[in-house]
């Protein structure tokens, strides 16, 4: 995952009095979501987005929709989905 996003630089947009807990693949698909100026995504890093998506998002997603979508819109969904995970386990 480290990699998936390298040589993209993103800031990071925590809240945490300065001190980043994000990963760099974190920071990056929250720029996307924000709709901040970036490249378009690779297909690896679309494919990426899509196992997130598929893991975190416990089924709650048509994944056939989701490959249609803009990498904007890929991005949020990856949001999405990371929250999905984070509320099932009692940690949002």
């Amino acid at each position: 995952m480290a990699t998936m996003f390298a040589g993209i630089a993103a800031q990071c947009t925590c809240v945490n009095d300065g001190a980043c807990l994000c990963t760099r693949a974190e920071r990056v698909v929250r720029a996307y979501a924000a709709g901040h100026s970036m490249p378009a995504m690779s297909i690896e890093q679309r494919e990426w987005c899509l196992r997130q998506i598929d893991t975190s998002g416990e089924g709650q997603y048509d994944l056939a929709a989701c490959r249609k979508m803009s990498d904007r819109d890929l991005a949020e969904t990856v949001l999405d989905s990371w929250r999905v995970y984070a509320t099932s386990q009692g940690l949002y």
